[in-house]
């Protein structure tokens, strides 16, 4: 692996032969958001995901992973995969701390992959 600052903004990283990867500085003002709208939340975990700028980027995080299992997915398999979120979800919203909900997403988007 390497990395290279493309200028003071962007950096790139090679993790291997196959994945290749450009960061690039937030401002500020560029907050992490859920992918659900929060005005809406009404369970503990979305208020805890709401509140947290981490946990908003692993929301976005298993979002992505969800759209492109999806997107690569037959219809019957679109199907389960639906269904297996609605069961994952509701084993999330079981979480009462931060910590929980961390591994339940990496959980997630390990299943995912």
């Amino acid at each position: 692996a390497w990395f290279v600052a493309v200028d003071r903004n962007r950096l790139m990283v090679n993790l291997d032969e196959h994945a290749l990867v450009v960061l690039e500085r937030r401002k500020l003002t560029d907050v992490p958001t859920p992918t659900f709208d929060c005005r809406g939340a009404d369970k503990p975990v979305e208020h805890m995901i709401c509140s947290s700028i981490s946990l908003a980027a692993w929301d976005r995080s298993v979002a992505l992973q969800l759209a492109r299992k999806v997107e690569a997915a037959s219809p019957e398999e679109q199907r389960s995969i639906k269904l297996e979120q609605a069961a994952w979800l509701k084993e999330r919203d079981d979480c009462k701390h931060e910590a929980c909900i961390v591994e339940s997403y990496r959980q997630r988007i390990w299943q995912l992959r």
